[in-house]
């Protein structure tokens, strides 16, 4: 995804960058990599995924840059179930609380666990975590709860951008996702095909990028 690498190059350095749906940490140890003094807040509710995440950063001497939290966000707060369509290191497709996938169908799922999930705007006070100053949010499929549950830091001045993805398939949470970052002040400042082959499940998933 050339699009988020050219994203984390261009953010200020002394920021905080969530990573919300960090997998194995690719963007969050490129972001603590490049970036001068930036703090990284992984979210990462696969317990498959968290140990590589934890992993990776151990290897590349990250620890004093990321910090990873091994829940969901939603849009209220309570525990719910994690649902694998596989269970792979490095997996997607995963879902929390529902029974649909990345493009709003109904999906099988083979495996599932509980796991605790919160509200994005619940995560400073409960846990002291810094408001971010970038976030991305890829999570195939409730990307529009999150947003649900993030009013308070979306409409954050601190909040310089946003990096979310959205399946144009699954046209009610692509369109309540836009129109709820755009009332927080945020404007689209561009939206990015996946370079993938026209028939792969994922050709309709585009990064949309906001900044304010």
């Amino acid at each position: 995804e050339p699009e988020t690498i050219d994203w984390i190059d261009s953010f200020l350095p002394d920021c905080v960058f969530w990573d919300v749906g960090a997998n194995v940490g690719v963007y969050s140890l490129y972001a603590a990599k490049k970036v001068d003094n930036i703090k990284v807040i992984s979210i990462e509710p696969s317990i498959e995924n968290i140990y590589l995440l934890n992993r990776n950063i151990s290897e590349n001497c990250l620890f004093d840059r990321i910090l990873c939290y091994p829940f969901a966000l939603s849009s209220k707060r309570g525990p719910n179930m994690l649902k694998h369509q596989c269970i792979d290191f490095g997996g997607s497709m995963n879902s929390f609380g529902v029974d649909y996938g990345h493009d709003g169908r109904t999906a099988s799922f083979l495996h599932q666990y509980q796991v605790f999930g919160f509200q994005a705007d619940d995560l400073e006070a409960v846990f002291g975590i810094p408001q971010p100053n970038y976030l991305k949010i890829d999570v195939d499929g409730i990307e529009h709860l999150i947003i649900r549950g993030a009013t308070q830091i979306l409409s954050n001045p601190s909040l310089k951008s946003v990096l979310i993805e959205l399946n144009r398939d699954f046209k009610e949470q692509h369109d309540e996702v836009v129109d709820a970052i755009e009332k927080c002040g945020l404007q689209l400042r561009s939206n990015h095909p996946p370079n993938v082959l026209p028939d792969s499940i994922t050709a309709n998933t585009y990064n949309y990028i906001f900044i304010r």
